[in-house]
């Protein structure tokens, strides 16, 4: 009786393990280059104590080989305690060293529409909602040389924000 919560303890300890987290890191970034079909790399995936991630060079390519995103850190954590009461809290959310860039092709279809078609569900079917409502927070975030390009080419709109340095 008492085996199956000794294994998933023994499970919840292993997943904090580096080697275990470079496991999942590779198998992610593997899963995640064969369903969009693009270059995905990363160089190093942390899971922290209590449930906090940090991801550093992320890199994700657009299908036409061009840099859709790079992070050099993003790190966040979940409130533990605010999850009993149906709260997800993140929070010590940091960004740092991120070039993103979001266009809009002429036909109006983005450059990232490929990751979301990747991921949609051929199922159309809802289901009544029956669970109770949950609320939803961020607090402390802090951003570090972010850049962020904008290119809706049917509209003319180009905007280019930098944050930090």
């Amino acid at each position: 009786m008492l085996l199956p919560f000794v294994l998933l303890a023994i499970i919840a300890a292993l997943i904090y393990l580096p080697p275990v987290q470079n496991v999942i890191r590779g198998k992610a970034v593997s899963f995640l280059k064969e369903r969009t079909g693009t270059e995905v790399r990363l160089e190093h995936f942390a899971l922290r104590y209590p449930i906090g991630i940090g991801l550093d060079g992320l890199y994700v390519e657009d299908q036409h080989g061009d840099t859709l995103l790079f992070a050099g850190t993003i790190k966040a954590r979940l409130g533990l305690t605010a999850l009993l009461s149906k709260n997800i809290v993140l929070g010590g959310i940091e960004l740092s060293d991120v070039r993103a860039s979001v266009v809009q092709q002429a036909d109006s279809t983005f450059n990232f529409d490929f990751i979301v078609d990747a991921f949609a569900s051929a199922d159309t079917s809802t289901l009544a909602d029956t669970t109770g409502a949950w609320g939803f927070s961020i607090e402390d975030v802090e951003l570090n040389n972010i850049v962020f390009h904008l290119d809706l080419e049917p509209t003319g709109l180009n905007v280019d924000l930098a944050l930090g340095s």
